[in-house]
């Protein structure tokens, strides 16, 4: 009896260790959705990370294209100021010194500076003659001083050296014609008077009614207080003055040069 027991004990252990085995066995699962959740996860990483490198590389593309905007926003600035700066230089360089000349020319559309700086040349002695241009024959009568003659007689200069020139009305006319009166009286040099923007044009002008003759001009420049080189834009006056020279010498450029 003893011995049935331990046998059937035994066997019935082996039994219960197979089914145990064979239990886990069943319940065993490969952890294929841990492997595929690694994947996932790295090819979600990776996913980023390539985003990450792509979002950068566009960030350093508009950063670059940024800073050459900015670059040449700054440079066409630079160039601006520039351009702007010189169109006062350029327009009134050709201004010179007085020296002693034949007749001093003072040109028309003026309020009072040219006339003024006419009238302090022949004060101190650069020349013995004085003519005026730009007055218009329609109201000038010989037997009335101008407003530009009375206030040059007002400062102690005589009537007959101060000529008068009723026929021109552009700057064309003044030289040829000033070149005409030249010749008539023998005046060999003459100081031509006038505002600082004025001079570009003036140059052009007088140097092409002048070329091939003997006789010579010297610009002379007036002193306004709204006229500064660099800062020509700042003040209404010299503004205006600059921007209708520079259209007037374009002008000037195709009909007279």
């Amino acid at each position: 009896m003893m011995q049935k027991r331990s046998i059937w004990s035994s066997s019935r252990s082996k039994l219960s260790c197979k089914e145990e085995w064979q239990m886990k066995v069943g319940e065993f699962q490969f952890p294929w959705h841990h492997i595929t959740g690694d994947k996932t996860r790295k090819n979600n990483i990776d996913y980023r990370h390539a985003q990450g490198t792509e979002e950068r590389h566009n960030s350093s593309i508009m950063a670059s294209r940024l800073k050459k905007i900015i670059r040449l926003v700054i440079s066409a600035a630079a160039v601006l100021c520039i351009v702007t700066a010189s169109l006062g230089i350029l327009v009134s360089r050709h201004a010179r010194e007085p020296v002693v000349s034949d007749v001093i020319v003072v040109l028309g559309g003026d309020d009072g500076l040219r006339v003024s700086k006419g009238t302090r040349l022949y004060l101190e002695n650069y020349a013995p003659c004085i003519l005026l241009t730009g007055l218009d024959s329609r109201y000038y009568r010989p037997e009335t001083p101008d407003w530009r003659e009375k206030k040059m007689m007002k400062s102690g200069i005589a009537r007959n050296v101060i000529f008068v020139d009723t026929t021109s009305k552009t700057s064309w006319d003044e030289a040829a014609n000033t070149l005409h009166a030249m010749q008539e009286h023998g005046w060999k040099r003459a100081l031509v008077v006038s505002d600082p923007p004025h001079m570009l044009r003036l140059h052009h002008t007088w140097s092409a009614a002048f070329n091939d003759s003997p006789e010579e001009f010297v610009l002379v420049a007036t002193s306004p207080e709204w006229w500064n080189p660099l800062l020509w834009w700042s003040d209404p006056i010299g503004f205006r003055f600059v921007l209708s020279e520079i259209n007037k010498n374009l002008y000037y450029a195709i009909m007279y040069y």
